[in-house]
């Protein structure tokens, strides 16, 4: 019996042993996640100091290149801050535990600064006329809302909009307008595109380039040869203009396009203009087709890119299409982004570049302008 006591006795030191060893390795493994969580976290913090800092900066240069744009960019600047700020805070906490379209129907009316929000009452008819007003002038004014680009620390560009005040002092932003509305949209998206280039020449300077005005343009200007020729010819008269704004369309327009919207768009390339796409119904095998039209950014909505909207189960993922989109050249941005949540899933998809009122409203440029075509 003494031998099977002993082997017993030995067992029982094993198992403990065992024991012991594996609580010290769990307790290893727990601690080495605590500290790459925490590491992580602090990363993520410490990036999103940079972005502010960054953002904080070009906007102060924006600002002292205008006195008369001071207002707007101070007030850019300080809602860029106070949000940043409160998102990396939410990335933080939790690691330790919709196109630039806007149709007559849809169009976006800022919401007054006060503390209680009024809820937008214009009509789509009251946008028209005014919208006709001005077209018929050619006299239009403009405000734009900050793409935020976190691994480049930088505002990555502008949306471009044009703004209208309302008969009762509401405020909309207007980017595309929708094709049953009785307007020219071919001369709003001319007038839109020649006064961004303006704009971004007297905000941003030469250094505009790298923060470009993004403006929304539809087969309506590429099918209107008055329209489209005198476009052309502003930027081939002007062309630093040419670098400083991107051409922003619906994707479908660019891969359906027909021989003369392909004609159209190889005439304001040359002037040296850029695209980017709205949208993305296809397959990520035709994103490389969309490169070769020299679009190097693609506008999806956070719903679509989190999964939210897609419309068949076959449909690709937003991490699919992040990770074609990348192997093609191009960037996504990230539309409509406005809540945290939204925000730090997108991140969490390798998303750089986003846009939305969690960081910032569309703003207005500067009051009294005149022709800019």
């Amino acid at each position: 019996m003494a031998p099977t006591v002993a082997h017993a006795a030995q067992g029982e030191v094993s198992t403990t042993v065992l024991v012991v060893a594996g609580s010290l390795v769990a307790s290893l493994l727990a601690m080495a996640f605590a500290i790459v969580a925490y590491l992580r976290a602090k990363r993520v913090s410490d990036q999103f100091e940079l972005l502010l800092r960054s953002v904080d900066h070009a906007l102060k240069q924006v600002a002292s290149t205008s006195s008369s744009s001071a207002g707007t960019i101070t007030e850019m600047q300080e809602t860029i801050r106070d949000e940043i700020q409160s998102l990396s805070q939410r990335f933080a906490e939790r690691d330790e535990d919709k196109p630039n379209v806007v149709s007559i129907a849809t169009a976006r009316s800022k919401p007054e600064e006060t503390e209680q929000t009024v809820q937008p009452s214009h009509t789509d008819r009251a946008v028209e006329l005014v919208l006709s007003r001005a077209l018929a002038q050619e006299r239009i004014e403009l405000s734009l809302q900050p793409i935020v680009s976190v691994s480049a620390n930088a505002a990555a560009g502008f949306d471009a909009f044009v703004m209208i005040e309302l008969e009762n002092g509401e405020t909309v932003n207007v980017g595309r307008i929708a094709e049953n509305a009785d307007l020219p949209r071919a001369t709003l998206e001319r007038l839109l595109l020649c006064r961004a280039a303006e704009a971004a020449r007297r905000l941003l300077g030469t250094g505009g380039e790298s923060t470009p005005l993004h403006c929304p343009i539809s087969d309506s200007l590429l099918q209107d040869r008055d329209q489209l020729r005198l476009a052309v010819e502003f930027l081939a008269l002007h062309p630093p203009l040419a670098r400083l704004v991107v051409l922003s369309l619906p994707s479908a327009i660019l891969t359906n396009a027909s021989a003369a919207a392909h004609s159209a768009l190889e005439e304001l390339l040359e002037t040296g203009v850029t695209l980017a796409a709205e949208g993305w119904d296809g397959s990520t095998k035709a994103l490389p087709a969309l490169r070769e039209l020299q679009v190097g950014h693609l506008k999806l909505g956070a719903d679509r890119l989190l999964d939210r909207t897609k419309k068949r189960r076959r449909d690709p993922t937003g991490l699919d299409i992040v990770n074609a989109a990348a192997e093609s050249g191009i960037q996504v941005i990230a539309t409509g982004v406005s809540n945290d949540e939204d925000a730090v899933n997108l991140l969490d998809l390798g998303i750089d570049l986003m846009i939305g009122d969690r960081f910032s409203p569309p703003r207005r440029v500067r009051s009294g302008i005149g022709r800019v075509a």
